[in-house]
């Protein structure tokens, strides 16, 4: 998981309570407050909404001159706000100064929020739409965390981890009963770690030289290890700069990011999860990010030049360089086609429930207009069944994706705003646009849908 860090400093912190809070927002009326029909109404959760997404909005604005950070609520049936955010504010200390990305439980009960400037974390129960435990601040920033499958910890990679006679770097465990930090595991400049094999087992990524490998490594940790006398962590494999994985039976399908990150070459390299044997390199135009759909595995990246040419960009783009889509076949795990889409280091990929893949990165060339010039930034839309590209004519960094179970419509947070896009037409759902105050950062549905 990673995120555009610029502007979440400028919050200013403030005791003020954010319940039933409306003054200083653009407009009261893009609240829901309905008490009946669709999926509000009988919910159990303070909101009475069933189906909702949440928002980190790191400036929400308190009415009395002062921002929070706090997680709006979104009816993900009406597309609305409900009246009241949630306050990242332990009732024992103070709130977290900023928010910024989220992870969401499996089990989808308690959604964790991070603060880039305190370094440490808000624990959310979704059900009572209440912040539960502040953890303890890590010993370093982190841009990769998630909540273990059992509920029970969090883990996060601190590249920057002081670690005594050794070079910087720890996974840091979190027991979530109190919000202690449990266990360090050190892994010289662990950057990223992805939750595997149900929980138990954790791919760690460093994309630096180790004592080992010359241009980054993976490291497997087996969780329920942790705190036995077997090391958990197991001899670190090379590879060229890993900055991510997909999950597949038994293995990890590693990205390795090469030249986009300084190495030699981009490629996807499997990691047998049990027995820690290295597949062969299967090279890539560039590799950052991936998602897979079943037996087919799409790859994001934006290679050096010559092969960020945008000419073969169809429609055609102002844009002097691009990145590239790659879509392999995982029975084989060979490319079989590649398509232009914006450039920048891409960091999210999300299918609709209709097919369309989200691909957002940071960091692009955006396209300013003014009309009737083009304007675009750093989403792309691919439709994996027509094989077809859009890039929407919005600005800015995207830092959180959502699609909505249930719904041909996905929530993308661009330039720190919100879209609600029709995954039918590609383009913004007329009529459903929320004006949210504030800047915000990331979004997860948080729900199942309602019958």
């Amino acid at each position: 998981m990673r995120f555009r860090s610029s502007g979440l400093n400028k919050v200013a912190v403030s005791l003020v309570l954010l319940s039933g809070l409306c003054v200083g927002l653009v407009s009261c009326s893009s609240y829901d407050n309905s008490s009946s029909g669709g999926s509000t109404g009988s919910g159990s959760a303070p909101s009475r909404t069933k189906f909702r997404a949440f928002i980190s909005n790191t400036l929400h604005p308190t009415g009395s001159g002062t921002n929070l950070p706090a997680l709006e609520i979104m009816n993900a049936t009406t597309d609305q706000l409900v009246f009241s955010p949630i306050a990242l504010q332990d009732p024992n200390s103070l709130p977290l100064p900023d928010v910024g990305p989220l992870d969401l439980a499996v089990n989808k009960k308690l959604t964790l929020a991070y603060s880039p400037t305190s370094n440490s974390f808000a624990l959310v129960d979704n059900a009572t739409e209440k912040q539960i435990i502040s953890t303890a601040s890590l010993p370093g920033p982190t841009e990769s965390f998630f909540i273990a499958q059992d509920n029970l910890h969090a883990y996060a990679a601190v590249p920057t981890a002081p670690i005594l006679g050794q070079q910087p770097g720890a996974v840091i465990q979190i027991d979530l009963s109190n919000g202690n930090i449990s266990a360090t595991l050190p892994v010289p400049h662990v950057r990223f770690i992805v939750q595997a094999e149900f929980g138990d087992v954790i791919v760690a990524l460093s994309d630096k030289p180790g004592a080992t490998c010359p241009a980054g490594e993976a490291t497997v940790i087996t969780a329920s290890k942790i705190g036995t006398a077997t090391d958990p962590r197991s001899s670190p494999k090379c590879f060229d700069h890993p900055v991510g994985a997909a999950l597949a039976p038994g293995q990890a399908l590693i990205f390795e990011c090469g030249p986009e990150c300084g190495g030699t070459a981009s490629a996807i390299t499997s990691l047998n999860l049990t027995d820690g044997s290295v597949g062969t390199p299967i090279p890539v135009k560039a590799a950052t990010a991936g998602f897979i759909v079943g037996f087919t595995l799409y790859v994001a990246g934006t290679p050096l030049p010559p092969d960020n040419s945008c000419s073969a960009s169809s429609p055609t783009t102002l844009a002097s360089t691009c990145g590239v889509l790659t879509i392999l076949d995982l029975s084989g795990l060979n490319p079989t086609r590649t398509f232009t889409i914006t450039d920048g280091y891409h960091t999210r990929l999300q299918l609709s429930a209709d097919g369309q893949l989200f691909i957002g990165s940071k960091n692009c060339t955006n396209l300013t207009g003014p009309a009737p010039g083009e304007i675009r930034g750093c989403l792309t839309i691919f439709d994996t069944t027509k094989s077809t590209t859009v890039f929407p004519a919005l600005n800015g960094d995207v830092t959180g994706m959502a699609p909505i179970s249930g719904r041909p419509v996905v929530y993308v947070i661009e330039g720190t705003e919100l879209s609600v896009f029709d995954t039918t037409t590609d383009k913004p759902l007329p009529n459903h646009q929320t004006n949210i105050v504030g800047e915000l950062v990331d979004v997860k549905a948080v729900d199942n849908p309602v019958n």
